[in-house]
Order: structure tokens, then C-alpha cells, then sequence
């Protein structure tokens, strides 16, 4: 066997092998079943794809251990070996309409019949996705050969042995009724993952690990989509199988899959085909071509499309401002061509989490954003490597401020406005209060730049939440590039109200402070007065 990555190689040192007997048992067993249950004349099979990437790993990859310390390699005295699977552990990602119900129906129930005493679970990512894996599990369960030996329960989806005497089951749960049971599961397969809660994290790390250790073959597998967020469970299991696929880890027992189009291919069709496991088997080019111009016409349901039919991270699915107007609003532009002008300025302060404050000019009519972000630098480095940005790196090449220990400062701010009054003419500003109270007072009463006090509610804000939108996506405001802004304005979701809209706090991922901030500036552009000019001009020479 020629080793693909890392971890390959480091199971093969380690005396792995591969047998191809428990496969083939499991393909014999599928073509053992009739038809499948909604296509009267299409047979039950295994695809191509989760046959080599799935079954064949899966089951007949194996690993010699010590049956004293259960490790591959030890100096255990008189050693003894016995042979376990390789695998204990995984997470395929791919594209949706890719048999991803029926392989786990199938693959549930043949861990379930051949290995006495088993109990095996299937977590679902909701009950729609429930019912469809049920419908493929109840009817392989109720063929005539195999219901002598077992029965389903259809109201609480499980199968047992009918004979008291033989123990285990096979149970289907939903992905949001996930809590503390099944704690002696010897397999475990997860259809979706993005409805699993990061406070069930511990429910998702202990499952697998009760009760196992007689049991060989246990093992904890989840075939998935992408999600949005990267505060999920989803986003974990992606960055473990990325760091696989890319050779950074060589954990041997996690199995690692990937069915993923390339984010350079997002958007020429052309390219996706090779990326395409079941294409022409399960799925058909139209349906992509059909979906991807309806999905066009929404940033939401684009960021959708991506996430479940290409199997692409995207920033969030409910995306406030497309992916198209936040290039096009990117301007390369030397802001010192704006000195000496009219400004307004938002401030959004943090402080243990990213900080901004934006500058709003107008120059020929049109608005022009400049955005300066600060972020303490224990703070970058964490979330760097918890949620994969790139704060640190933006800070290298100067786009955001990186300051000293875990927690910022919003004095830093403050000098800074102090500095730009020296190079714009402050008219006005504007914070949501949080952390600024102090500084805003130390404006107002040593330099004379006035901050209002702009609570995050729909009566605050809500205009200038509408007209953000609208300018940016008429062309008629812009902002100078910076990719922490493009990072913030990717991350936001907005809420509607019955009198207006607002960012939605809770579903809006990652950071968004730099939009926060151009609102709250946009507020005081939008309510100015016919002219007032708060704090000291000095043009430096």
C-alpha cells in the first residue's frame, strides 16, 4: 500500500495492514437487500466513492496493538498482540445528494448484525434527515431474511434482536436532542453536523469512549457539509481533516475525507465536475446549473448553495451584503488625499475582542470609509488558531493595531482620534457606549470632539443600518481596502423589526465591529447639521 499522507505512513511503521475480508463481507451483505425503497428499480449498492473511501478504510484497514497498553508499539514485557481497526474516529465531508442517508443506514445495520452485543447510533442532523435514514435503516431491517432475527420500533427508531437473550441496538437520534445517553455506543455515525451545539461538546467527546474498550471496531465517524460557522463542532472535525489531508497531523486512527470543490472553481461550473463524487449516479449537471442561477439572484442563498452543493466554507449563510458589492465597494486609495476635510466617526470598542472606529468622508458626492482596527495580540494569536482567521497577519501588514497582552485599551483609541483630528475636520461622532464612556468624556471635556451615545436599537440605528446597505450596494459609498473590513462586512446578518432592521447580533459570526462602527458613523453623517465643526484642525505639515 503507497502511503498518501502523513498519518499513512506513520500506521504503516507501526505494522498496520490491510485485509479485505470485513469489506467484502460488507458488500455482500448490501447486494443481499432487494431495492431500494423509493426507486422500485434501483438496487441497493455502495458507490464507487464510499467504497474506496469509506468501506475499505474503514473496515479492512488494520492496526496490531499490545494487549496489555493497547498501543501499536510499547515495551511491554512478553508482549502479546491483537488486531484492531485502524480507524476509531472521522469526519467525510461532502456535497450533498451524495447517498450520504443511505451508506449511513447501511453501514449502521451491518456494525449492528455482526457484532454481537453492539450498540449502534445515528445522529441526525434534524428529524426531516431522521426520517429519511429510518426509512433506508426500517426497511434493510424489515426484508424477510433479517426480520426473523431483529424488529423495528417505528416510534422510537430502534431495532433490536428479538431473542432477550441477544444484547445491543441500533437507535436513530436527532442532531438537537443530542444529550447524555448511549453511553456504551460501540459505533457511532453523525449525518450532519451543523445542528450539534458547541455546548454539547462534551456529549460529542464522551460518546465514544464508555464502554468501548472491549470492543475492536468501535468507531465515531460524521458525514457532512460545511457550515458557516466557525464556532462549531463542524468547524473542529474540518480543521482536523485538513490539517490530515495537508500533512500536518499524522494521527493514524482519524480518518480523513474531503469531496470538495475549490474555492478558485466557485464560480466556473466546468470545474466542479471532477470534484463530484456520485455525479450522473445521484445527481445530474442540470441540477447544479438550475440551483446555481436561482441561487445567484440571493448572497444568502449563494453562501447556501456553496456550503451544501459544492462542500465550500463560506462566512455565514444569511449574508447581509454580497460577496460582488464588497469588492466592488474596495477602493485602493491614499487617505492622505483627504486630509483637511469634513469627517464623521463610529466607534466600536472591545475589550478583550477586536475594536474599531471608522472615518466616513464625503469627496464628489459619494462616501468614502476608512477603517482602522485595534486588537489585543493574545487575543489574534487565539483566535487565529481556534477559528482559523488571520488577525495576526492583518497586523504585520498594518491593516489593524496589534497592542499589548489579553486585553485592549480604549485610551489607544482615543489618541488615535485625537491624532486624526489633527488631520481631518472632526463634524461628529458616535459610539454604542460599551467601553468608551470614559474616553468620550475625555474628548469632549479636553479637545472638544463630542461622541454621542448610540444604544444598539432599532430606533438608533435602523436608518442608518438601511442606507449603509443601500449606498454600498448603489455604488454611492465605499471603503478604503482593508481585508479585516471585507472580513467584518462577510459576517454580518441582519434582523428585521416591525419598524426596521438591525445587525443581528446573535446569528452574525466571526467579528463585524468595523460595520458596527460605519454605522454609527453613517448616523452622524445622515443627522448632521447645516454645519458644525467639533475639534481642533491642525493640518500637519
Amino acid at each position: 500500500m503507497t502511503p498518501k499522507t502523513k498519518a499513512d505512513q506513520r500506521w504503516l511503521d507501526e505494522g498496520g495492514f490491510y485485509d479485505e475480508s470485513e469489506p467484502l463481507k460488507v458488500k455482500k451483505f448490501v447486494e443481499t437487500f432487494g431495492m431500494m425503497p423509493d426507486k422500485p428499480n434501483t438496487k441497493l449498492c455502495i458507490l464507487d466513492w464510499v467504497w474506496d473511501d469509506i468501506v475499505c478504510p474503514l473496515y479492512g484497514e488494520k492496526t496490531p496493538v499490545c494487549t496489555q497498553c493497547d498501543k501499536p508499539k510499547c515495551d511491554c514485557t512478553n508482549r502479546t498482540e491483537r488486531i484492531t481497526n485502524r480507524y476509531h474516529y472521522g469526519s467525510v465531508f461532502v456535497m450533498k445528494k451524495q447517498t450520504k442517508s443511505a451508506s449511513i443506514a447501511l453501514l449502521s445495520l451491518f456494525d449492528f448484525l455482526s457484532h454481537a452485543g453492539s450498540e449502534v447510533y445515528i445522529w441526525s442532523v434534524n428529524i426531516e434527515s431522521c426520517q429519511s435514514i429510518w426509512k433506508y435503516a426500517s426497511y434493510i431491517a424489515e426484508n424477510s431474511s433479517l426480520s426473523k432475527y431483529i424488529k423495528c420500533n417505528h416510534n422510537l427508531k430502534t431495532i433490536r434482536w428479538k431473542k432477550k437473550s441477544k444484547a445491543g441496538m441500533l437507535k436513530l437520534m436527532s442532531g438537537t436532542k443530542i444529550g447524555k445517553r448511549g453511553q456504551n455506543a460501540t459505533s457511532v455515525y453523525v449525518d450532519e453536523l451543523s445542528e450539534i451545539q458547541p455546548y454539547q461538546q462534551d456529549a460529542w467527546d464522551g460518546l465514544p469512549l464508555s464502554g468501548t474498550s472491549t470492543f475492536d471496531h468501535w468507531k465515531m465517524v460524521a458525514i457532512t457539509t460545511p457550515q458557516y460557522s466557525r464556532q462549531s463542532l463542524v468547524w473542529k472535525e474540518w480543521q482536523k481533516n485538513q490539517a490530515i489531508l495537508k500533512n500536518e497531523d499524522d494521527d493514524p486512527t482519524y480518518l480523513a475525507v474531503c469531496h470538495s470543490v475549490p474555492e478558485q472553481h466557485a464560480d466556473d461550473p466546468e470545474q466542479w465536475w471532477q470534484y463530484i463524487p456520485a455525479l450522473g449516479t445521484t445527481v445530474s449537471k442540470n441540477y447544479y446549473l438550475t440551483h446555481y442561477e436561482k441561487a445567484k439572484q440571493s448572497p444568502r442563498d449563494l453562501a447556501v448553495f456553496k456550503c451544501e452543493n459544492l462542500c465550500q466554507w463560506v462566512t455565514v449563510a444569511d449574508q447581509w451584503i454580497s460577496d460582488e458589492i464588497i469588492d466592488q465597494a474596495a477602493i485602493m486609495l491614499d487617505e492622505s488625499t483627504l486630509y483637511g476635510k469634513d469627517c464623521w466617526i463610529g466607534v466600536d470598542a472591545a475589550l478583550y475582542s477586536l475594536s474599531a472606529y471608522v472615518i466616513i468622508v464625503e469627496q464628489d458626492g459619494k462616501l468614502i470609509l476608512i477603517p482602522r482596527f485595534q486588537m489585543p495580540i493574545e487575543t489574534a494569536e487565539l483566535s487565529d488558531k481556534k477559528y482559523g482567521t488571520s488577525f495576526m497577519a492583518w497586523g504585520t501588514a498594518g491593516f489593524l493595531s496589534l497592542t499589548n497582552g489579553n486585553q485592549f485599551d480604549p485610551a489607544f483609541i482615543r489618541q488615535q482620534i485625537i491624532d486624526d483630528s489633527k488631520r481631518f475636520r472632526i463634524v461628529d461622532a458616535a459610539s454604542d457606549g460599551y467601553n468608551f464612556a470614559e474616553s468620550a468624556s475625555i474628548l469632549q471635556t479636553d479637545h472638544g470632539i463630542t461622541v454621542h451615545d448610540l444604544p444598539p436599537t432599532v430606533r438608533s440605528l435602523s436608518e442608518a443600518t438601511v442606507e449603509f446597505e443601500r449606498r454600498i450596494s448603489k455604488g454611492e459609498m465605499f471603503y478604503v481596502d482593508n481585508p479585516c473590513m471585507r472580513f467584518n462586512l462577510r459576517n454580518v446578518q441582519v434582523k428585521e423589526y416591525q419598524d426596521g432592521i438591525l445587525i443581528d447580533r446573535d446569528k452574525s459570526t466571526g467579528r463585524y465591529d468595523g460595520v458596527s462602527a460605519g454605522i454609527h458613523a453613517l448616523n452622524r453623517y445622515l443627522n448632521k447639521p447645516a454645519y458644525k465643526y467639533s475639534g481642533i484642525y491642525t493640518l500637519d505639515a
